[in-house]
């Protein structure tokens, strides 16, 4: 059976399709209104769940050599203009975990002795040398903070560790007339729950992606 109804939601990221039921005529739905040739009435209600863990511990994937400004073995820099005068390895690994429920970043990584990068991906390769990360972090002189052209690479570990579970629910009921159109109501709540995930992230594995739960289809 062909879809018939397409929903479209700007913050949602999978595809919701709404079937007719048996004996039912084509309904047409772009953007918020319906267009039928028959008076007919839907209602579908879809809940879908994913798991936001909290990393329990960081893996440290070592110094890596960055010293191409274009082509940073990680995407952004998340630190102040000029660098971070309080910066330590927890306080970058917050912000990118905070920034990664949001967006594509998981990776964190000190530069420079004052830099907070993160990223979805690590590009380029370790140094020859760990020592080459040899600058004492701005914020804790006694953790290392990666060095010149250097930086320290960390992944959040969360393989078997209690999570939050994010529902999103949309609810669509269209009530349409002969030759007439009618718009669509659609509401999207989210709540959280206790939830188990099993996953990781490994230097070998990629990221781990978050992703808003549905996606805009056409």
């Amino acid at each position: 059976m062909e879809p018939i109804c397409r929903l479209k939601l700007q913050t949602l990221e999978f595809p919701i399709i709404l079937y007719p039921d048996q004996g039912e005529t084509d309904l047409i739905y772009k953007h918020q209104k319906c267009f039928n040739v028959k008076s007919t009435s839907t209602s579908t209600s879809t809940s879908v769940s994913t798991h936001v863990p909290s990393p329990t511990a960081w893996e440290a994937l070592g110094c890596y050599t960055d010293d191409v400004p274009a082509f940073p073995v990680l995407e952004k820099e998340y630190s102040k203009d000029g660098g971070d005068p309080a910066l330590e390895i927890s306080s970058c690994r917050s912000t990118c975990w905070a920034a990664s429920l949001e967006r594509t970043v998981l990776y964190a990584g000190v530069k420079e002795g004052n830099q907070c990068w993160c990223g979805s991906f690590v590009g380029g390769q370790t140094s020859q040398n760990e020592t080459d990360c040899d600058l004492p972090c701005s914020g804790d002189k006694t953790q290392i903070c990666g060095g010149k052209g250097r930086i320290n690479v960390f992944a959040p570990i969360t393989t078997g560790q209690p999570g939050s579970s994010i529902t999103t629910s949309v609810s669509t009921t269209a009530t349409t007339a002969k030759a007439s159109s009618t718009s669509t109501s659609t509401t999207a709540t989210a709540t959280s729950t206790p939830g188990t995930v099993v996953s990781s992230a490994t230097p070998d594995s990629g990221a781990i992606r978050f992703r808003p739960i549905f996606q805009v289809f056409n």
